[in-house]
């Protein structure tokens, strides 16, 4: 936008110059997470080329891009709900999601291809790069618990830190456990929300909660937020089934998946443990209520309750969407393996006791990410200088990191309700 004189004129007034100078911060941390993970993927990583036929392309790739929609699309149109963070909420979302990808291929081809398999490298094929997605849907919530709150190094930092606390936790439920989690409600949603939410704990400053001034969302972002939320909709059903992809003549699985998740509706990260399981349609249908009522009691009722009590502020509403839903899908898994055994032997592990796995799934995942968030968050808290700490003025304000993106007026832009 230019000015008479043909320059360049903000769109809203002046403020302080960027916070904490990104290029002593950011910039110095991002390269050496890249040149570290280069060296590592140039030892370790390969192209399976056998792999790459056209029936495996065939196979995977469409789910592939549905997932990196919904990752890319979805989650990051929806967290650009806070009337002044959206820049943020997509360029953070947008970046980080591509260095977790990175560090995924690593940390997760690790877990699945080395650990206790003999090899000594790992093997890039869709349904990795797949993972490596699922990976990044982790950090993406457990950034959503933290949005605004936390400085892009600090965020950058308890996002890389989860990589591997992720792979690791992976491991456990679907490799020792033999837990049934096709569609992460464990391991990714459960896991993503509580390692998000004990780090807010420790890392959110004071005066970030429901009562900061700019801790909300007005007409205009609220539409933009909606984007997000149709496209994670209408891809749910990809999200969940995208692994349990198979040829045609063992279609079974996947078929499921998709039916049960469209079935649910708002219910995608409900059925996600339990997606590839045989359960009549109208539990389906329930379950996709019972996880709606949840969400929405969590948000009216839980979250204000946790803040006013613990001090816990989850900016996006992590616990209610992906949190809670996750413990009821896990529980949803154990229940129809423990009611359904036969119709569900091809896919058990354990036969008759599955369900006990299952639940010991769940029991793992939130110790470690509750423990691992904690850690995480208390590390990074402490070895932040105090001068780089965000101070309330400071949080959910695109100002502070992007160039010629000025500060709002809040009294004068609440009065009137707009936002330039």
């Amino acid at each position: 936008m230019s000015s008479q004189e043909g320059q360049h004129t903000p769109l809203l007034e002046t403020t302080k110059q960027v916070k904490g100078n990104l290029g002593v911060t950011f910039a110095p941390t991002t390269a050496a997470a890249v040149a570290g993970l280069l060296a590592l993927f140039a030892v370790f990583v390969r192209f399976d080329v056998a792999a790459f036929s056209d029936a495996h392309v065939n196979q995977y790739y469409m789910w592939y891009m549905h997932v990196a929609i919904m990752i890319f699309v979805g989650f990051g149109f929806l967290m650009t709900f806070l009337r002044h963070y959206s820049y943020s909420a997509l360029g953070l979302n947008f970046f980080c999601s591509c260095l977790v990808m990175l560090a995924a291929i690593v940390a997760v081809g690790c877990a699945q291809q080395v650990v206790g398999k003999g090899k000594s490298v790992i093997d890039l094929d869709l349904p990795l790069l797949i993972d490596a997605a699922f990976c990044a849907g982790a950090t993406m919530i457990t950034f959503g618990a933290v949005l605004g709150k936390v400085s892009p190094t600090q965020l950058m930092l308890l996002l890389l830190i989860e990589v591997p606390l992720y792979a690791c936790n992976q491991h456990i439920v679907a490799e020792m456990l033999g837990a049934l989690d096709v569609g992460g409600s464990i391991t990714i949603h459960a896991f993503g929300a509580y390692y998000g939410l004990a780090a807010s704990l420790v890392m959110s400053p004071k005066g970030s909660g429901a009562s900061h001034e700019k801790n909300g969302a007005i007409y205009s972002t609220d539409m933009t937020a909606m984007i997000g939320t149709i496209f994670l909709w209408m891809f749910w059903p990809s999200f969940n089934g995208a692994l349990a992809s198979a040829p045609a003549a063992a279609y079974q699985p996947q078929f499921l998946c998709i039916m049960n998740t469209n079935a649910t509706l708002a219910g995608g990260v409900a059925v996600g443990s339990a997606a590839n399981m045989s359960f009549l349609p109208v539990g389906a249908v329930t379950l996709g209520i019972i996880a709606g009522l949840l969400s929405t009691s969590g948000y009216r009722f839980l979250t204000p309750w946790l803040e006013e009590r613990i001090g816990l502020r989850d900016t996006c509403g992590v616990h209610n969407l992906h949190g809670m839903p996750g413990l009821l899908g896990g529980l949803t898994a154990a229940l129809v393996a423990f009611f359904m055994p036969v119709h569900n032997r091809a896919v058990m592990a354990h036969s008759t006791s599955q369900a006990m796995y299952q639940l010991a799934g769940v029991g793992a995942t939130l110790v470690l990410a509750i423990i691992g968030g904690t850690i995480a968050g208390e590390a990074i808290a402490a070895g932040t200088p105090a001068s780089l700490t965000l101070q309330a003025e400071e949080m959910y304000e695109d100002a502070m990191w992007w160039e010629e993106v000025e500060s709002e007026k809040p009294e004068e832009d609440l009065a009137t309700g707009a936002r330039l």
